[in-house]
């Protein structure tokens, strides 16, 4: 295969401390390995965003606002199409063959058609959370202008995809069946060359480890209430989230001694949080239990990495719930029956050592999400 230029084009970023940002990471890793030249751009409210020459730093991005944050993707997709076609224009950025944008970020679509009519590249488009599909299955967001406009723009990106890559075959009812002939499966992957081993936990209590966003939205809170309500004197919680997720979690309106059991810690670095993760006995993953689309999260690999087994709550039918029982890879629960889950809870700590034989099966699943694979599939038909 002959050398191509990629421009990858997301709103996270490596060093975001988000799962995408890692996946856009060892994606460039593996292009590079194969000898391509990559560039990356994008847009993102974390500080690392300023470090990137072809990147916009907004921090509107993060605002707790729906409306803030789409109008803020808006005017930086835009002002961000004008930089890179200026950096075209005076050559400083290498013409792309080939352009792969990761959405939820609709907007950012409106940057890749324009650098795709500019330059006639292909676009492939990394589908992750389907917007505005999952807004209105969790009453997000009610129809309105504003999500007919959002539909419009989900439909425009996906008409002007050469190719694009959904999580889960069983996404594929989201997507109106004229695009169906240019939609495949591209699992999330992550480099699991240099990551943690196993360790040995640090004392005699089970310690759950979650690391990442807070909230109804994420479904945090159906793991979090029949954890406390079980108040197991050998358990222990850490959550490693940011200020957001503190005010998420005082939201709950648990009393102090509810919370004796549990530590909040700062977010953590990626490497730093894996070593934290390691020494952990279960990795905790949430879905809202209102969400009617699937996805198989990257704190999910995260936990792989580190290698520990998954316990997750989420809708009953959800392709994460498959995955983790096809794959023997943990635990996974209805969020929505919190007797079962308080339960279930009980079980993995009175018995924990059912996460020493779960091993194998994390070693065996990190070959399903390699970015060897990823990038097999998204550089396929390159020429």
């Amino acid at each position: 295969m002959s050398t191509k230029s990629i421009l990858l084009l997301c709103d996270s970023l490596p060093g975001a401390l988000t799962s995408t940002g890692a996946m856009i990471e060892s994606l460039q890793q593996e292009l590079k390995r194969r000898g391509h030249q990559v560039e990356l751009a994008g847009m993102g409210s974390e500080e690392v965003v300023k470090t990137y020459r072809w990147a916009t730093y907004a921090p509107w991005l993060k605002s707790s606002r729906l409306i803030v944050r789409a109008v803020t993707e808006l005017l930086v997709s835009l002002w961000l199409a004008l930089r890179l076609l200026a950096a075209l224009a005076t050559r400083r950025l290498q013409r792309p063959d080939l352009l792969v944008l990761f959405t939820p970020s609709l907007f950012l679509c409106l940057t890749a058609y324009t650098l795709k009519v500019a330059t006639s590249c292909r676009v492939y488009m990394v589908q992750r959370d389907i917007v505005p599909d999952w807004l209105v299955a969790s009453d997000r967001a009610k129809p309105s202008p504003a999500v007919t406009l959002l539909y419009a723009l989900k439909n425009f990106s996906l008409r002007h995809a050469d190719r694009i890559g959904i999580e889960c075959e069983e996404n594929l009812k989201f997507f109106p069946a004229r695009f169906h002939s240019k939609i495949e499966v591209l699992h999330n992957w992550r480099d699991f060359d240099h990551d943690v081993h196993l360790e040995a936990p640090e004392s005699s209590d089970v310690v759950f480890i979650y690391g990442g966003r807070v909230g109804q939205v994420q479904g945090f809170d159906r793991f979090l209430r029949p954890f406390v309500a079980l108040a197991h004197p050998r358990s222990r919680l850490k959550i490693h989230c940011d200020e957001r997720g503190r005010a998420e979690i005082d939201a709950m309106g648990f009393s102090a001694e509810a919370l004796q059991r549990i530590d909040i810690l700062p977010m953590l670095q990626d490497r730093e949080f894996l070593a934290q993760a390691a020494k952990a006995w279960f990795g905790i993953v949430t879905l809202s239990p209102d969400m009617q689309t699937h996805n198989l999260p990257g704190k999910m690999l995260a936990y792989l990495a580190a290698g520990i087994p998954v316990m997750a709550f989420g809708p009953r039918n959800a392709a994460l719930g498959q995955a983790i029982r096809q794959l023997d890879i943990g635990h996974y629960m209805d969020a929505a029956d919190e007797a079962a889950s308080l339960e279930a809870l009980r079980q993995v700590i009175d018995n924990p050592g059912a996460r020493i034989g779960e091993r194998r099966a994390l070693v065996a699943a990190r070959k399903v999400f390699s970015p060897a694979s990823a990038v097999d599939i998204i550089m396929a038909d390159a020429h």
